[in-house]
């Protein structure tokens, strides 16, 4: 079928092609397909978080906006091949939009909440800051899932513990000190030696949430 359209002056012409362009990018059909969480585990995936973690970075972010609890899983199958590449993505997600990170750490399926604070862990290595805004964020919505990753977090490395502390704190003490007082209960001694180091180096901020 052939259409003809005649007697049309430029403004006319302009109008269209700009509703035809508002509707292919509002049905996708002029943007590039977002990345499936399954394609994380792929080595294209895992060397483009290796070459340009910031564009593997704004695969999570789609993918976490789209379906978190999938993306949550992708990341941690992806993690088991290249823990490094996957880290930096992370930390490069959460630079971008910690929200969409909180989203993740908050749907993650509880079996693999470890594996997950793995991956949190070697990225808040990578950008503390981002990481720390990312599970204040999350707190907010489930102390607990936050918490089995930070009392991971504590288990492993006190210091990157402390570090996520003090930005927490300052995101939101109150989801902060919600955080902490679940982390107390998994291991007191831990949190306690976490806690100080934080209270050393910010004791106005971390006093906010346990106050």
């Amino acid at each position: 079928m052939t259409l003809t359209v005649v007697g049309f002056g430029k403004n006319t012409c302009l109008a269209i092609v700009a509703v035809v362009c508002a509707f292919g990018l509002s049905c996708g059909i002029f943007n590039k397909t977002a990345v499936s969480p399954a394609e994380f585990s792929q080595d294209s995936w895992l060397a483009k978080a290796v070459a340009d973690s910031e564009k593997a970075g704004d695969d999570l972010v789609k993918a976490a906006n789209t379906n978190s609890g999938e993306a949550g899983l992708g990341i941690v199958v992806a993690s088991r091949k290249d823990m490094p590449a996957t880290a930096s993505a992370l930390a490069a997600a959460a630079r971008q939009n910690a929200e969409s990170v909180a989203k993740i750490i908050v749907a993650v399926d509880p079996k693999n909440s470890t594996s997950l604070g793995d991956v949190v862990l070697e990225a808040a290595r990578k950008d503390t800051s981002s990481m720390g805004i990312a599970l204040a964020s999350a707190a907010k919505y489930n102390t607990r899932a936050v918490g089995k990753i930070v009392s991971l977090v504590m288990d492993k490395d006190t210091k990157t513990a402390a570090d996520i502390i003090i930005v927490g704190a300052q995101e939101d003490s109150e989801a902060l000190g919600a955080v902490l007082a679940d982390c107390a209960i998994t291991d007191s001694q831990k949190t306690g030696a976490a806690f100080a180091i934080a209270a050393a180096n910010a004791p106005e901020v971390t006093g906010a949430a346990i106050s």
